[in-house]
């Protein structure tokens, strides 16, 4: 989803994914239509059963999901950070700072395809 961001500045480069990619061509409208707007970035990560808001300041806040009744198959994200920014470099920083923050973690799949690749 996010690719390479290291070299993200005014426009991506050839392996960028589908969010710097969206950003640069929403700012881009945006910018052409000339007409006021806002543009407000999230980044939650659902991990181990567990809902994480990766643009939040406080690590260990927790973050609920619930059912929006006023709207068919929507949903309420209690306690996610929403954040104002004015271009999509400034998105990519978001989603930069976000990502340190994610938890990864090797799978016993991934330790033998790597054990069994070394072999080839």
């Amino acid at each position: 989803m996010s690719g390479d961001l290291t070299d993200f500045h005014g426009t991506f480069g050839t392996d960028a994914g589908i969010i710097p990619r969206t950003l640069h061509r929403l700012f881009h409208a945006l910018e052409a239509e000339g007409s006021e707007y806002s543009v407000k970035v999230s980044f939650i990560e659902l991990y181990n059963e567990e809902l994480r808001d990766l643009l939040g300041f406080e690590d260990d806040k927790k973050v609920k999901l619930f059912d929006d009744n006023s709207k068919k198959g929507g949903v309420i994200i209690q306690g996610m950070e929403e954040t104002l920014i004015n271009s999509a470099e400034e998105g990519v920083k978001r989603l930069r700072s976000g990502s340190h923050k994610r938890q990864v973690a090797a799978t016993k799949c991934n330790d033998l395809s790597r054990y069994i690749l070394s072999w080839i």
